[in-house]
């Protein structure tokens, strides 16, 4: 279950953040449909965590390094970072 679940993360973390807003739509995508769009698939355990601030200060966002355990499909580094929206970088929370 692990083995999936970190697929299934690095899947989703390797095509990005998949979707069509309009206005407060969002498109759903399928597994598949993400796992053949995705450029990189692997598998890793996260290694640190550190925050920033981008635009002008005005969005926290949360850097992940992760190892690279498995590539299942592209190439990808041995240590790779990942970047998500959000968190907490001094007083600043998003």
């Amino acid at each position: 279950m692990k083995r999936i679940s970190a697929v299934l993360l690095a899947v989703c973390i390797a095509v990005g953040f998949a979707t069509d807003a309009a206005a407060t739509t969002l498109r759903r995508y399928t597994l598949l449909e993400v796992r053949d769009a995705a450029d990189t698939i692997f598998v890793g355990v996260p290694a640190s965590s550190s925050t920033r601030v981008v635009a002008d200060g005005k969005i926290v966002v949360t850097d992940y390094a992760i190892d690279v355990k498995e590539v299942l499909n592209g190439t990808v580094a041995a240590t790779t970072t990942i970047t998500f929206p959000g968190g907490k970088h001094g007083e600043k929370k998003m």
